[in-house]
């Protein structure tokens, strides 16, 4: 007997050495543990244990991308938005919401080139704020737009959309891999992602979002642990392998995971409006790629119906919200390369781009105007 509690007692102390070396062997690699949610703020200005991230300010922030020889700093303000107008022309009476990701917040562009800040120019009676922030999904969108309205009022609340959205929705940005053109940068672009413990961007603080089965939108926190990710660095990274290796599976089988990712987008959609309504706003979305693409495209009666199926929260058409269409095909044309950033593989737009994206938007914005509002919005 005394035998048999002897065996046991080595295998557990084995068991607890080897733990202990492999956990030690690990972190002497670089492999991290996860940061408490309430430590991520001290090391991450800009972390948001909802979101993932938010941008940090008052700062002038040099873009991540630029054309050669020439810097761009974009202006951060203390409320986190992008600068959008003069800093001394006052806020007016009527008041937009402008949510998005990095097209909308002007990526590679001046403050005064974005489209956001040629429709205060347009607008001289409207206040345009641009609270987009690059690499946001529609869920991300949401939740600011939940956190901002809660603290100020905006007559109308519009979120731009590109289709990427839907992606990253329902799962992590893996540009960071995609972006890697070979193997070898592939494998050390994930090896420095496993390591990070950066909120901007690395995919395991993305929140994420999913329809449940009453029909209610779920929402999974960017700020997400598994038990003990905190303490062990082995642990921290065997979860970050299985996020990865799901958000890999999504992102490369989008033939199969679409239709759940146009699902999922329309919930959110009218949830915000939903949201925008109890704020007193009006809602509106506006689509900055091109219409053929067709997961963009408004929901049919058919799709409808089978989203509602089982469900007792149900969605309806006609859409309770504008949804419009709102470029002329620059954007992300490889053999026009005035039209997006030079060397970066996202499309972003140049200031042609932005230009034609404000004169869409504000052909369509005075009609709106026009239909729901009784103050002096025109030009």
């Amino acid at each position: 007997m005394t035998n048999k509690y002897l065996k046991i007692f080595t295998w557990i102390a084995c068991i607890l050495v080897f733990c202990a070396v492999a956990e030690w062997y690990v972190r002497h690699l670089g492999y991290v543990c996860e940061l408490p949610t309430e430590e991520h703020a001290i090391h991450n200005p800009d972390f948001s244990p909802d979101m993932g991230w938010e941008h940090s300010g008052p700062t002038k922030r040099l873009s991540s991308e630029y054309p050669k020889n020439k810097p761009i700093y974009e202006t951060i303000l203390a409320d986190k938005s992008r600068a959008s107008r003069p800093s001394n022309r006052p806020a007016t009476k009527t008041k937009v919401l402008m949510l998005g990701c990095s097209y909308t917040y002007g990526i590679g562009v001046e403050d005064k080139d974005t489209y956001v800040w040629l429709l205060n120019e347009r607008f001289p009676n409207v206040t345009f704020d641009n609270y987009a922030s690059d690499g946001y999904g529609t869920l991300q969108c949401l939740l600011r737009e939940e956190k901002i309205l809660k603290e100020h009022h905006y007559d109308y609340v519009i979120y731009a959309a590109i289709w990427d959205h839907m992606r990253r929705n329902i799962s992590y940005a893996t540009w960071q891999i995609d972006s890697a053109k070979t193997k070898t940068a592939q494998r050390d672009t994930l090896i420095g992602m496993l390591k990070s413990t950066r909120p901007e961007n690395p995919m395991w603080y993305y929140p994420l979002a999913s329809v449940n089965s009453d029909g209610s939108l779920g929402i999974r926190r960017a700020a997400y642990h598994w038990p003990g990710d905190e303490h062990s660095a082995i642990i921290n990274t065997l979860k970050r392998l299985c996020m990865f290796r799901y958000c890999y599976k999504v992102t490369h089988n989008m033939q199969e995971y679409g239709p759940y990712s146009q699902e999922v987008y329309w919930h959110i959609l009218y949830r915000m409006n939903q949201i925008a309504q109890e704020r007193g706003s009006k809602f509106a979305v506006i689509c900055l790629t091109n219409s053929d693409n067709v997961p963009m495209l408004p929901p049919t009666e058919k799709q409808i119906e089978a989203w509602n199926k089982n469900h007792s929260q149900k969605l309806s058409l006609p859409l309770p919200f504008p949804y419009v269409f709102v470029t002329d095909g620059h954007e992300g044309e490889p053999d026009q390369p005035k039209f997006h950033v030079a060397g970066n593989m996202f499309w972003h737009g140049t200031p042609i781009v932005h230009r034609n994206w404000e004169k869409h938007i504000s052909a369509w914005l005075t009609k709106w105007f026009q239909e729901t509002d009784t103050t002096n919005t025109n030009p």
